[in-house]
């Protein structure tokens, strides 16, 4: 070569001078921090899901005192909606909130409802009365917005 240096494909060359050359970082991703967490928030809310997708109707015909044609019918729509919240998800998270306070948000949400379905069945205030009359307010409502919000 021209100049008296020869480059033997062995030879790195510098482009910046040594004070301006960036060392690489030692940190660990945002990504693989916060990957474990999200992992197991999956593998809950899906647990979560199918359990009480498995068990519903009978929560509804037993607990609630629903006929069963009428149980098909809103666990279909429970199930729809849990297919339908992710599109709302997925908005939110791409032009207001950022990927990880939308799975803190719904999470939390999802863990109320969760938690609300669950009292529904433990407190007798909660339930309809016998027969699935409505002998208060809260006893037919709470559970129906448990259910959704858990969807």
């Amino acid at each position: 070569m021209a100049g008296g240096m020869e480059y033997d494909g062995e030879q790195t060359v510098a482009l910046l001078p040594k004070q301006q050359q960036q060392q690489p970082s030692k940190r660990r991703s945002t990504l693989l921090t916060v990957c474990p967490f999200i992992l197991g928030n999956e593998f809950c809310e899906r647990l979560a899901y199918n359990g009480l997708a498995t068990n519903f109707v009978t929560y509804l015909t037993h607990i609630m005192g629903v006929d069963a044609a009428t149980a098909a019918v809103e666990v279909m729509v429970f199930e729809g909606t849990c297919y339908i919240t992710p599109l709302l998800g997925a908005y939110l998270a791409d032009s207001h909130w950022g990927r990880y306070r939308t799975i803190l948000v719904f999470s939390s949400i999802y863990m109320l409802g969760v938690v609300g379905l669950a009292f529904t069945s433990w407190l007798p205030g909660l339930t309809p009365g016998e027969h699935g009359l409505a002998v208060n307010m809260p006893g037919v409502s709470f559970p129906h917005c448990a259910c959704y919000e858990a969807a």
